[in-house]
């Protein structure tokens, strides 16, 4: 599990107070935090629970506060809840739900992988039974989408990134989530990354990769039609002649990538598993 620390401005959304608020605590003494070289405040998981213990009219109007009080003893809440609640439109509940699971010591990979994966699973899944329209199909999915960029304060430092990365969906593939799903990830382990979206061509990912000049691409697809088989020969092509990575991921790649078997290229099959890999290289 990785060592948690907070900034003022990702306590003030879990205490729902303003940040003058939490540096007033922490000048005050009541909220014990360390101090970056830069003089910016860290707060620990440790200072932050007794906090809480110590002063817990501080956060009884936070319902993250009162969710992980509750939950704290176990280690990871069901997606069944968050899909719920994002299904009656409580989505800002549902937010709560996930900080709560963060601060309970579950790093953001977690969250991709336990909640927002399955939760795009089921509103698929159910919107092809029928038992969900398309409104709310795309509703939740915008909220989804929404609730990974608030997430993302979460993984923001202030170090100096040391690779970079260019993150695009595969020809004829229009979901933009994965790719945020991605920015996330390589983000938190200090990556520079560049989204260049939907249905990029050949001609644009080249340009990209000579303005850029990155040390991967990554490439998210969902469906399960393959690619044209010369684009992806191409990309691949482009990236041993810049000798760069190639990771993809996502279920609509073909079994032969998926089974790791395509000469050149990457498959993960989770957030989690695409992480370790990046601290190996």
């Amino acid at each position: 599990m990785q060592i948690v620390h907070f900034t003022p401005p990702q306590l003030s959304s879990i205490f729902q107070v303003n940040e003058t608020t939490i540096k007033r605590w922490i000048w005050n003494g009541k909220l014990k935090a360390n101090s970056t070289i830069g003089g910016h405040y860290r707060v620990s998981k440790v200072q932050l629970d007794n906090f809480i213990k110590l002063y817990p009219q501080m956060s009884k109007d936070s319902y993250t506060i009162r969710r992980y009080n509750k939950e704290k003893n176990i280690k990871m809440m069901g997606w069944e809840e968050y899909y719920e609640l994002m299904l009656i439109n409580k989505h800002e509940e549902a937010f709560n739900l996930l900080q709560s699971v963060y601060i309970s010591g579950n790093n953001i990979t977690v969250l991709i992988d336990n909640y927002f994966v399955p939760v795009l699973w089921k509103i698929g899944s159910e919107y092809e039974k029928g038992h969900i329209s398309i409104y709310e199909e795309h509703r939740i999915s915008f909220r989804i989408n929404e609730h990974l960029s608030r997430l993302e304060k979460f993984t923001s430092n202030n170090l100096k990134a040391n690779k970079t990365a260019i993150l695009i969906c595969a020809r004829g593939e229009n979901h933009m989530i994965p790719l945020q799903m991605l920015n996330l990830v390589l983000g938190k382990n200090n990556w520079d990354t560049h989204v260049l979206g939907i249905n990029i061509s050949y001609e644009e990912l080249e340009k990209a990769v000579q303005e850029i000049k990155p040390d991967m691409i990554c490439i998210t697809k969902s469906y399960n039609e393959d690619n044209p088989k010369k684009y992806l020969e191409k990309t691949i092509k482009l990236a041993k002649k810049k000798k760069l990575l190639i990771a993809v991921g996502g279920s609509g790649w073909s079994k032969k990538i998926k089974d790791n078997k395509q000469k050149d290229i990457v498959y993960f099959d989770s957030m989690e598993n695409f992480e370790n890999f990046l601290k190996k290289i």
